[in-house]
């Protein structure tokens, strides 16, 4: 990449340090000194204030095209994949558990004989199922 001579470099940082001092100087005078000077700047200028003080509309622009389908997208994906899908598998897993337990509750009593009767129908369940299988 060339470089810039130093000439060329000074005169704008000269140029640069002049324009800010003329700003300050100006906006004292405008705001500080006599304020109605602004008033009618602001008035004979009134579309180049209104873009200025609006920053030119980049904020509702990039709202607009960027922020709002951003966060639509993003909505609706909580809205169907977290809530619907996620929360709705979570869920099921712990109905799936809550319903085997109240069937497994039935046969978990706590009393001997009641799982000796078990015991003793899954035997002759077997007994009967390999019975059958003989021709």
């Amino acid at each position: 990449m060339p470089q810039a001579s130093p000439a060329l470099e000074w005169t704008l940082i000269i140029a640069s340090v002049v324009a800010a001092i003329v700003g300050i100087l100006f906006a004292y005078r405008a705001y500080l000194s006599r304020p109605e000077l602004a008033t009618r700047l602001r008035e004979r200028f009134g579309v180049a204030y209104r873009a200025l003080l609006h920053k030119y509309w980049i904020d509702e622009l990039y709202d607009a095209v960027f922020v709002r389908p951003v966060v639509g997208v993003a909505t609706w994906l909580w809205r169907f994949w977290d809530q619907k899908v996620i929360d709705g598998l979570v869920n099921l897993v712990g109905y799936v558990t809550e319903g085997a337990s109240a069937v497994l509750r039935l046969f978990q009593t706590g009393f001997v004989g009641t799982y000796a009767l078990f015991f003793a129908l899954g035997v002759f369940a077997l007994l009967f199922y390999f019975a059958r299988l003989k021709p």
